[in-house]
């Protein structure tokens, strides 16, 4: 589980309480803090832009502009069970990975699904 993620001079850090923190490497200080209802699972930034991707412990992903520390979308209702991977694609797309075994393939211009794929056997993700 990827829960620290380092970003030009910035390592944003997701912790078990739900708090989502940015650290800034020049001043050594904290620039900005926000938080999940829940205990953080994954980070991703999404590379060249000021957002994060963040799981919690539930099936819902978070998308966060980290400048302004507000909320840009919810990819959410095809996930079953936590998910407990993210991972930053090429062309603004996001993968997600679950303990229900559907690997989903995000849209993160248009904030929806593009597509999913489950594994047969669910010892491959155990």
């Amino acid at each position: 589980k990827k829960r620290l993620f380092i970003f030009y001079n910035q390592v944003i850090v997701g912790y078990s309480g739900g708090w989502i923190r940015v650290l800034n490497l020049e001043n050594d200080l904290f620039n900005q803090s926000f938080r999940h209802q829940d205990k953080i699972n994954s980070i991703a930034v999404i590379n060249s832009t000021h957002f994060a991707a963040s799981s919690k412990n539930q099936t819902i992903i978070n998308v966060w502009n980290i400048e302004t520390e507000n909320l840009v979308c919810k990819l959410d209702g095809i996930h079953l069970e936590s998910v407990n991977s993210l991972e930053v694609l090429i062309d603004k797309r996001l993968a997600s990975v679950s303990l229900d075994g559907l690997i989903n393939i995000w849209d993160l211009d248009k904030c929806r699904l593009d597509f999913s794929l489950k594994a047969k056997n669910r010892s491959y993700y155990y």
